[in-house]
């Protein structure tokens, strides 16, 4: 837009009042970056579609845009065949989720032109199973995303109780040389508690000391 027309008519001003009342960062963006029209047909199916637009406000009918958040960044990243975390792909679900309620929204009014925008919107359902199928409400992957995480999952779950088996053995038996009789995780190795004295007793490793300074940490060579 030409500097000096831009000056006269205070247009950035006229577009950053307009953005106050977008609630949607995309929304903002692509308000405070508009340029005046000149094509009539599109100035008047612009016009159309507010006009639509206003007569569901003053309706009382409003549109939830909850959920709707900026992913541009993320979509940027699969079209580069980037790897997207968890919580992206989540964020990616949470959005097309808004899309397709506001399109089940619209396609129920009685407007004409907002029906057929409706109509243009891809819910992209098989991608919303896909995600909320495989991560969770936190971010994180689910545990039987995969068939293989799943037997993963299983084997993890399995050593563990057979470690906690021996630990519970161990400390049943040696008792007269822990401090404790419980095993404990240290720096993500278990260990148990064990007198000084006899803290080479069992092999293994050492991991710390007690903040008496009478025992050890220890991971026996059993565990």
């Amino acid at each position: 837009m030409n500097p000096e027309l831009n000056q006269a008519i205070d247009f950035d001003r006229v577009l950053e009042q307009i953005g106050n009342y977008a609630s949607f960062s995309c929304s903002i963006e692509k308000i405070l970056n508009s340029y005046p029209l000149k094509d009539r047909m599109e100035i008047q199916n612009r016009l159309d579609l507010a006009k639509e637009a206003m007569n569901l406000i003053q309706k009382g009918e409003t549109v939830s845009f909850s959920g709707c958040i900026d992913v541009s960044q993320s979509v940027k990243k699969t079209k580069k065949k980037m790897i997207c975390t968890p919580m992206e792909l989540l964020e990616i679900a949470s959005f097309l989720v808004s899309v397709k309620k506001c399109k089940e929204y619209l396609l129920k009014t009685d407007t004409i032109l907002l029906k057929d925008l409706a109509e243009s919107m891809d819910s992209c359902n098989s991608l919303i199973q896909s995600v909320q199928s495989k991560i969770d409400a936190t971010g994180n992957v689910k545990n039987d995303a995969t068939v293989k995480l799943k037997q993963l999952y299983k084997t993890l779950v399995d050593t563990r109780l057979t470690l906690n088996e021996k630990a519970r053995f161990f400390i049943k038996k040696n008792a007269n040389s822990l401090m404790e009789s419980m095993s404990t995780t240290i720096n993500g190795r278990l260990s148990v508690l064990v007198k000084n004295q006899d803290k080479n007793r069992f092999g293994g490793m050492v991991h710390a000391s007690s903040q008496s300074g009478l025992a050890s940490y220890v991971e026996p060579e059993c565990f």
